[in-house]
């Protein structure tokens, strides 16, 4: 992976669950941002984290589901796993 890289951390939390004006800014987000040779990275966060391709997060997007709790510290976790690679974060 370069340096530089954007990371993207999306509530998946029941709050979110059906909520379409969440998905659609969601992928508004992802069109605008998102670019595949950086090597962005994307991660979905409720009361755990999960790391996800571009494919499986657009599949995520069109459900329109939300899971579990809220834990928010959890970004602060991924930020020290991915270290100084990461330039921008993007949290939705």
């Amino acid at each position: 992976m370069q340096s530089g890289l954007t990371l993207f951390a999306f509530d998946c939390s029941g709050s979110v669950n059906n909520i379409s004006l969440y998905f659609t800014t969601l992928q508004s987000i992802v069109d605008k941002y998102y670019v595949k040779d950086r090597g962005d990275i994307f991660v979905k966060w409720d009361n755990i984290f999960r790391y996800e391709t571009y494919e499986e997060l657009q599949t995520w997007i069109k459900s329109q589901k939300g899971y579990g709790g809220t834990r928010a510290e959890l970004i602060a976790q991924v930020l020290k796993e991915q270290g100084p690679k990461i330039k921008h974060l993007i949290d939705y």
